[in-house]
């Protein structure tokens, strides 16, 4: 019975639905998204997830809400499939087709609708304005590279991806906006490349450098005696 599992009581408590309430941000916290967007995702993964009410030997399906928050757990914290079982009663097994199947799809119809750069004049100054606000004028991203930890990661690639952190590791070179809304992934390298050597790789650094989008845009700027000017051409933030 999925519905007396720690999961299941918490997603049946009322104050759930209250805007603003207590275990709406302990959701938030424990599962790495708000509870309205893990509702718009959960009727997402119903639309290519869910078949049949029931399974091939007529019992009830593990419920899709259960799944998602599952794999919520699994990326945004690192548990295990045996964590998952333990508050959800959703076995191994399952939860593991779940997290192939979910993950590929966010990659494929998630990842291109929502981390992209900009590709209008509006959309680069909703990004550059924040940053102007705070006295940073014409800059259009904050960016550094994050090695996420290669667990299993193959003899043959231990020397080559373990870099400072002292573990193998592969290093994704990220843009975001001043909100932390990320604008461009570039695709893993190994963990001993260090930032200078993976950033000539990375085509959203390249458009910046070239697109006329970017190069052309003018903002402006004032010297310390207040006088104010126009500059052209975007930046990003580094370290």
């Amino acid at each position: 019975n999925y519905c007396i599992s720690e999961w299941g009581q918490m997603l049946q408590n009322p104050e759930l639905q209250i805007l603003g309430s207590s275990l709406r941000r302990v959701f938030r916290r424990q599962f790495r998204v708000p509870y309205p967007i893990y509702l718009h995702l959960v009727q997402w993964a119903k639309g290519w997830h869910v078949w049949n009410e029931c399974d091939c030997s007529g019992c009830e399906r593990c419920p899709t809400e259960l799944k998602v928050l599952g794999y919520f757990r699994m990326a945004g914290q690192s548990a295990c499939f045996d964590n998952v079982e333990e508050l959800s009663y959703i076995n191994a097994s399952t939860m593991h087709a779940l997290f192939l199947e979910f993950s590929k799809k966010g990659c494929d119809e998630l990842f291109p609708e929502h981390v992209r750069m900009p590709e209008t004049v509006e959309e680069l100054a909703e990004i550059e304005v924040a940053y102007a606000s705070i006295g940073i004028p014409g800059a259009c991203g904050s960016m550094d590279v994050v090695h996420i930890a290669l667990g299993s990661c193959p003899h043959g690639l231990i020397n080559v991806c373990t870099g400072k952190e002292g573990y193998p590791t592969l290093a994704y070179n990220v843009i975001c906006d001043h909100q932390g809304r990320a604008i461009a992934i570039m695709p893993g390298a190994y963990g001993t490349m260090n930032d200078k050597t993976i950033v000539k790789s990375d085509e959203a650094v390249e458009k910046i450098r070239t697109d006329p989008l970017f190069t052309d845009y003018h903002y402006e700027t004032r010297d310390k005696a207040g006088m104010r000017s126009l500059s052209q051409g975007v930046y990003l933030i580094v370290d």
